[in-house]
């Protein structure tokens, strides 16, 4: 298991294994099980320049209530990481999210809860219909709805995991140097919390390494 010093001084060794720790803190089973609402501040640092820079990337132009999805695909496409062949993505079984834009900012959304409407297609379809000036209000209304769907008595399932993650338009890092390593024996791992000083430089250098287009 390498450290983060050795990604630090050999990221081209060790790129896919530094992507596996970043998409990782998208994924359920590593999130708390306790969190009923997944949002910028569940995930790292690192995930969320992930997510901002695919989204800045492929949907540079993207306009308001505008709904597009993201998901592995899109991540490996844009870092252009190498999949080795299917091990890297069945390792790394990330679903698929909404992309939209709300009040201006890239927003991610979960789509599983949609899967019985229509999944995605039916949300874009709507961000389609309503259209104009409407979607600054309807939109997030839409998506808040269907991400926290009722009881027939009208009350809030207790199940209902909802994700709206509001993607910052700058790297979210901490001031500190000291950085909780990765055990040796460790099977997997994943990045938690804002990016720390070393983790920053550990980003830049990856993202340096990669001819990141879309």
């Amino acid at each position: 298991m390498p450290s983060l010093n050795d990604m630090l001084s050999n990221m081209d060794m060790h790129k896919n294994f530094y992507i596996r720790g970043v998409v990782n803190s998208l994924l359920p089973e590593f999130m708390n099980p306790l969190d009923k609402e997944i949002t910028e501040s569940n995930i790292s640092g690192e995930s969320l320049e992930t997510l901002r820079t695919v989204a800045t990337t492929l949907y540079p132009d993207m306009k308001e209530g505008e709904v597009e999805e993201i998901g592995l695909d899109e991540i490996l496409s844009v870092f252009k990481v190498d999949d080795q062949g299917d091990a890297f993505k069945t390792h790394m079984s990330l679903g698929t999210f909404g992309l939209t834009k709300i009040g201006g900012e890239y927003t991610v959304f979960d789509t599983y809860d949609f899967e019985p409407m229509g999944g995605i297609e039916f949300v874009k379809k709507f961000a389609r219909d309503i259209g104009g000036g409407g979607i600054a209000t309807a939109l997030p209304e839409f998506i808040g709805g269907m991400l926290m769907p009722e009881n027939p008595d009208g009350t809030s399932r207790e199940d209902a995991l909802k994700v709206r993650i509001r993607i910052p338009d700058e790297p979210q890092v901490v001031d500190m140097d000291f950085d909780n390593d990765i055990e040796p024996t460790a099977s997997t791992f994943v990045f938690e919390g804002p990016m720390t000083n070393k983790r920053k430089k550990l980003w830049d250098t990856f993202t340096a390494s990669m001819d990141i287009s879309a």
